[in-house]
């Protein structure tokens, strides 16, 4: 809950200064927002309630709204409305104001909550009229006391720089906006660092009795502004951090660096790897059906049975019939591993042991589509929520000491526990390459990686494109060198040139008479020779000035060539020095483990996908072994009649006696042997006929095991495709929790615009911190410390995720955190809007303000030490000294005086009525404990700001010269040293 208050000003000059100067000290952080609403804003219906426009007024924010709607955006415990009216020398009350302020007021009343039950909800209202005259001011009607109001209220004519310090008068025009503006914001609770209005800390909240009493109050108000200590603490520890290559773990006392921090990393990468659901298993193996190992009778009995089925099918196909149909039940008889049974074929042609094949491994292939529909067609499996969490905690243990899984041996050296630093465990999210207009971030490898073949195949480009430069320019050379070489003599006889360009002997006069070998003439084919060597020389120098440009065009592309390649091996060069980096580092190893399998199963189930066709296995060696059995029976029974042939002739005509023995044992060895013959010839063709079985087996084994692979690595692939995007979102998150946990400091302003300066009164005094304050490096080293417990990445996951989530207005479910469930790769998903929370910077400000209150409280605990502040007033109630900060305060503690006299008539002064009765005083922590009067109420202030407030007993108007319209006669007033009544302690004036 919180407090709102709304001021009724007039809609006079005075009014508008009043809510420019509070919208002026708003800009500051002095005071907290507030609603603002003058007469010509309340507009009165003919019935129900008045329609009210009010203007908010806070830090660098001016909005206009319906008052009521305001009113009705936050849950509310307290509503104030203060009606300020500035009396000057001889004005009157403004009844607008009065009328419009009631108005208000009771039109709030009926709308704020109240409750009926005694534990319930309900909003209080405290309506406070404050009048604010200047010096001297009087004839004010008793008309101005609104008759009812929780507090009428006049702020004593008095400012004063210091409560002991005389007043400079309330004048108008002068100080009398600031005057009343100070007594409003105070009197209001918009103050900020004060936690109450006064009138609720000093009163009841019902504060006069017959409705027209008044009090008398006088405001102090102490302030200082500028960077306070804590924050300049924080960001220099901050620093501290940033400045070390290690981070924080240079820093803390309950751990010590890793010794050697490559052991580390690849213990938790292994451990992470391994298990679920980082690691892959494998596709399902089909069961496949094995060779079976039986005992000698069992393989007999087989072999023996389809032998005997072969004497029947044998004489068929000798006799040209054909087998009516194969046995269909041999086609679906397959059984796993360890089983003893495959494709069981009775003997027939090699054609139709083909197509029961072909039909077999058609329904084989059928049955495997249909399979894989199915299985394709069903969802993914998602990763377990608590993977993500046991994630983290790996990540984060590594660095801030926490608890390591079981799985994982905790580290320590010399019994003192190892830590990593944070960037072997994920690389800095901020540290970026830029490639060809791209951002590369350090937490996807399969970018990396991409990029790194890209520059690579750059690279090689340019090496080749160098030798072929190399090449040219060798052969430029080549063609250069050859036309600088000198001619030989007998081309240099026939009209050349030398190289050196000197007259060649064809050149020079033969004798007179001089003749040729041949008998000729020699003097005309001198002639001739003369003629043609100016072309010869023109021709040669044309020839040697086109090879010269050609090598130094060559020369020139080669070296351009060279300097691209080297540009290209040196950028080549600066990405795998930041890709190293990163690769380091125990998330990318694991991300680039993940990536490396996606790929991999991506290109196997591409090949898996190849193999799913199925070819009936050719069956020309059963074609071979039929023939040659129909061949051996042909000749086996050819022998056997002969044979048998020849036994019944010899057992016919041997001459002996015939006896039936002989015709037994002659004809029966006959057919025996003959029997014998064909069964050893009836196996060779079962054992043909088995090798074929397993080869029809194998071929559906193999199927069954394509499709067992692709509807693997297809599921494996989508799996991994959406672990992978999802494992990018936490390594950055837990990048920046790591490397960036907090943000920069945003410093306070420690100036003040001479306009705002200028509108304070007396009574609020403003200083400035100097800016020579110093906090030793072991402060901040202790600051570090303080806030890098074992455990703090933890932590401060935690604090930004609560921060998140109550800017989301969200409650997680299932125990937890909406990221950890989140498998949609939305844009609007809670991981991507929380990942977005820490790219912003929203997180890193989040904590850095729970880092200053920590710090804040370590130094109220006197945990830290810091320095005292020395600050000196502004404006012109300033001595130009500085002093500390706590002595600025405590002057707002010292013993009450008395209201400024004249305020009060003569009866009211000799009963004493302007002396203080009550006194509230609110202190920052560094100030505390300084109140000596016994009758002063002391409370905390939350800022750097004190004030003081002194209120008078309850009073009748007359009391008040306001309030006098003609003067009275002068009455004895009692002596201020002897009657005076005692406050506490006397005290030395302070001065600053």
């Amino acid at each position: 809950m919180s407090e709102l208050t709304v001021f009724v000003v007039g809609d006079d000059q005075d009014g508008t200064a009043l809510r420019e100067t509070v919208a002026l000290w708003a800009d500051e952080g002095l005071v907290v927002p507030s609603l603002w609403v003058t007469p010509a804003s309340v507009e009165v219906e003919s019935a129900g309630p008045p329609r009210v426009d009010a203007e908010l007024v806070a830090c660098g924010t001016r909005e206009t709204d319906d008052l009521f709607r305001f009113v009705g955006r936050r849950r509310l415990s307290t509503v104030r409305v203060v009606v300020a009216q500035s009396v000057t020398l001889g004005a009157a009350h403004d009844t607008a104001l009065l009328d419009a302020a009631e108005r208000v007021a009771d039109s709030l009343r009926d709308a704020l909550p109240r409750s009926t039950e005694e534990d319930g909800h309900s909003t209080t209202l405290l309506r406070i009229n404050l009048l604010a005259p200047v010096s001297g001011a009087s004839g004010l009607s008793k008309e101005a006391i609104v008759e009812g109001w929780d507090v009428n209220v006049v702020v004593s004519a008095e400012d004063r720089p210091d409560v002991d310090r005389s007043t400079v008068f309330v004048r108008s025009p002068g100080n009398s906006v600031g005057h009343t503006a100070t007594a409003m914001v105070v009197c209001g609770g918009v103050l900020a660092g004060v936690d109450a209005g006064v009138f609720e800390v000093l009163a009841p909240p019902q504060s006069t009795v017959n409705g027209r009493e008044v009090e008398v109050v006088r405001v102090h108000v102490r302030a200082v502004i500028g960077e306070d200590l804590e924050a300049r603490l924080l960001a220099r520890a901050l620093e501290e951090v940033d400045g070390e290559a290690s981070g924080a773990g240079a820093f803390v006392e309950w751990a010590r660096l890793a010794v050697d921090p490559d052991r580390i990393v690849e213990d938790l990468t292994r451990h992470l790897v391994g298990t679920s659901p980082w690691r892959s298993d494998g596709p399902v193996q089909v069961e496949r059906a094995d060779r079976r190992e039986s005992g000698f009778l069992r393989g007999v009995l087989d072999a023996a049975r389809f032998n005997a089925t072969t004497f029947a099918t044998v004489p068929r196909w000798v006799l040209g019939r054909r087998i009516a149909r194969l046995e269909e039940s041999a086609t679906n008889v397959v059984v796993g591993g360890g089983g003893d049974t495959v494709i069981r074929l009775r003997p027939g042609r090699p054609e139709t042991v083909s197509g029961a094949a072909a039909d077999y491994l058609r329904s084989v292939d059928e049955q495997a589509r249909r399979d894989e529909l199915e299985r394709e067609a069903s969802a993914v499996a998602v990763p377990d929520p608590r993977s993500w969490g046991e994630l983290r905690a790996v990540a984060f243990a590594a660095v801030d000491g926490g608890e390591l899984p079981q799985a994982v041996p905790t580290p320590r050296y010399a019994g003192t526990r190892e830590i990593l630093p944070a960037d072997r465990v994920v690389p800095d999210p901020t540290n970026t390459y830029e490639y060809g207009g791209e951002t590369i971030a350090p937490t996807d490898p399969t970018v990396t990686r991409r990029v790194e073949r890209r520059l690579d195949d750059r690279v090689q480009g340019w090496q080749t494109a160098l030798e072929d430069s190399e090449r040219e320019v060798e052969r430029a050379q080549a063609a250069l060198d050859e036309l600088l070489t000198p001619a030989p003599p007998e081309e240099a006889s026939a009209g050349g040139t030398p190289a050196d360009g000197s007259p060649s002997d064809a050149d020079t006069e033969d004798a007179p008479g001089g003749t040729t070998e041949d008998g000729g003439d020699g003097k005309g084919r001198k002639s001739a020779d003369r003629r043609r060597a100016p072309k010869a020389r023109r021709d040669r120098t044309a020839a040697l000035a086109a090879a010269e440009a050609e090598h130094g065009a060559a020369t020139s592309t080669r070296d351009d060539v060279r300097a691209s390649y080297d540009a290209a091996l040196a950028e080549r060069e600066e990405f795998r020095t930041w890709q190293g980096a990163a690769s380091a580092s125990v998330l990318w190893r694991l991300l680039d483990d993940v990536s490396g399998r996606l790929e991999q199963f991506r290109r196997l189930r591409d090949e898996s996908r190849e193999r799913l066709t199925v070819e009936v296995p050719p069956h020309e060696a059963l074609e071979a072994a039929q023939k040659r059995l129909v061949r051996r029976w042909r000749v086996l029974l050819t022998a056997g009649f002969v044979a048998l042939g020849v036994v019944l002739a010899w057992l016919r005509y041997d001459g002996q006696p015939e006896e039936v023995v002989d015709w037994i044992v002659g004809v029966g060895g006959v057919v025996a042997v003959s029997l014998a013959l064909i069964a050893v010839a009836n196996h060779r063709f079962y054992r043909a006929t088995r090798a074929y079985a397993w080869d029809v087996q194998r071929v559906a084994d193999r199927r069954r095991q394509a499709s067992e692979d692709v509807v693997y690595y297809g599921r494996e692939s989508a799996r991994l495709g959406q672990l992978y995007e999802t494992l990018v979102d936490w390594a950055t998150i837990v990048g920046w929790v790591l490397h960036h946990p907090r943000g920069s400091v945003a410093p306070s302003s420690s100036r003040l615009d001479d306009r705002v300066v200028e509108t304070f009164p007396a009574a609020f005094a403003v200083a400035r911190t100097a800016e020579d304050d110093d906090i030793g490096r072991a402060t901040v080293v202790s600051a570090v410390r303080r806030l890098h417990p074992v455990g703090w990445a933890g932590q401060c996951f935690d604090d930004a995720y609560e921060a998140h989530r109550t800017q989301q207005a969200r409650d997680d479910d299932a125990g937890f955190i909406a990221p950890d469930l989140d498998t949609v790769s939305s844009a609007h998903g809670p991981r991507r809007l929380f990942t977005e929370f820490w790219e912003s910077g929203r997180a890193a400000e989040a904590l850095t303000q729970r880092a200053v209150a920590q710090l804040r409280e370590a130094v109220h605990d006197e945990l830290i030490t810091l320095p005292t502040r020395r600050v000196g007033r502004l404006g012109p109630h300033g001595d130009g000294e500085h002093v500390l900060e706590p002595d600025f305060y405590r002057a707002a503690a010292g013993t009450s005086t008395m209201l400024v006299a004249d305020m009060f008539g003569p009866v009211a002064k000799q009963e004493r009525k302007h002396y203080v009765t009550r006194s509230a005083v609110w202190l920052p922590t560094m100030a505390a404990g300084t109140v000596t009067a016994d009758d002063i109420v002391e409370r905390r202030s939350t800022a750097d700001v004190a004030v003081r407030v002194d209120v008078s007993r309850r009073l009748a108007g007359d009391d008040l010269t306001l309030f006098h319209t003609s003067p009275e006669p002068p009455v004895e007033a009692p002596s201020e040293t002897a009657d005076r009544r005692p406050t506490g302690a006397a005290t030395e004036p302070t001065f600053h």
